[in-house]
C-alpha cells in the first residue's frame, strides 16, 4: 500500500494464485521469500503452475473480480485496523480448549485478575444516527462483529470490555451487549467528525472464558449503576470499572 497498490482483506481466501494479462500462476506458494525458495533458510516445498491459455486466463480474471468486490477495502483506515486487531486477537488466542466459566474464577479468586486488561462498561445513552450507519458499514465491509462507543476519549487501551446497558426507555432493563476489543491507541482511533471509537467483538473473553450466570452479572450491573447515580454529573452517560474492583464491590463475592 505505501508503493500504491490498492489492497483488500478476504478472510476466507485461501488460493494462490497470480494472475496477469497474458499468464497466470496457480499452485500452493505464498508471495514470499519462504514460499518462493528464496530465504536463507530452506522453504516449504512447493508446486505451481503456469497457465496461459486464453479462456482459463478468462475466467480466471473473472473468478479474481467476485473476490475483489467481496472483500474489505484497506485503504479505509477503519477497515485496516479493525481487521489488523482482530487478526492479532486471533493469532495470540490462548488454544482452543474449554471455555471457562467466568464468574466461577472470580468467585475462586478474583485476586489472578489484577493485572488483567478487563473492564465492565455501562451504559444508558444510545449512541447517535451517523455513528449506528457507521457501525452498519463497518461491519458489512470487514464481515466481522463491530460495534461502537461515543466520545469516550479516556477509553481503556488495548483492553478487553464487558458491555452492559441500562435502558432507561424500555421497561427499565438491564442486558449484556457483549465482550470487546478496544484500540490500542483510542484516541488515534476515534472517529474525528462523529466521535465514535469501532471495537470489534471478542468471541472468549481473555481468550479463554465466557461469561458464566448472565442473571447475576445483571444483578451486581445494578449495584454499580445505584452506585454511580447517587454521585453521577449530571452529563455523565456511562460507568467504568476494573473487573478486580467490580468483583470485589458489586458481585458480593463470598
Amino acid at each position: 500500500m505505501s508503493r500504491g497498490a490498492n489492497v483488500r482483506s478476504l478472510s476466507t481466501l485461501h488460493a494462490k494464485t497470480y494472475i496477469g494479462q497474458q499468464r497466470a500462476i496457480l499452485g500452493s506458494a505464498n508471495a514470499s521469500s519462504h514460499g518462493f525458495g528464496l530465504g536463507q533458510t530452506p522453504g516449504w516445498s512447493e508446486a505451481c503452475i503456469s497457465i496461459e491459455t486464453p479462456a482459463v486466463l478468462q475466467d480466471l480474471h473473472a473468478w479474481f473480480d467476485n473476490l475483489w468486490k467481496a472483500a474489505a477495502d484497506l485503504s479505509d483506515p477503519q477497515i485496516a485496523r479493525l481487521l489488523l486487531e482482530s487478526a492479532d486477537r486471533n493469532y495470540n488466542q490462548t488454544g482452543n480448549g474449554e471455555s471457562l466459566d467466568l464468574l466461577e474464577a472470580l468467585e475462586n479468586s478474583a485476586e489472578q485478575f489484577a493485572d488483567s486488561r478487563l473492564y465492565i462498561a455501562l451504559d444508558w445513552e444510545p449512541y447517535g444516527e451517523e455513528v449506528e450507519k457507521g457501525v452498519s458499514k463497518l461491519r458489512e465491509a470487514t464481515g466481522e462483529d463491530i460495534d461502537a462507543w461515543e466520545n469516550w476519549s479516556d477509553m481503556p487501551t488495548n483492553a478487553q470490555i464487558l458491555s452492559f446497558h441500562y435502558n432507561q426507555r424500555a421497561g427499565k432493563k438491564y442486558s449484556y451487549e457483549g465482550a470487546w476489543q478496544s484500540p490500542l491507541d483510542p484516541k488515534s482511533a476515534m472517529d474525528p467528525v462523529t466521535k465514535a471509537i469501532y471495537v470489534h467483538a471478542v468471541p472468549r473473553i481473555l481468550g479463554r472464558f465466557h461469561l458464566g450466570d448472565t442473571s447475576t452479572w445483571l444483578k451486581a450491573i445494578a449495584r454499580l449503576r445505584n452506585r454511580v447515580f447517587e454521585a453521577a454529573e449530571p452529563d455523565e452517560k456511562a460507568a467504568t470499572v476494573h473487573v478486580l474492583d467490580f468483583a470485589t464491590q458489586y458481585l458480593a463475592l463470598k
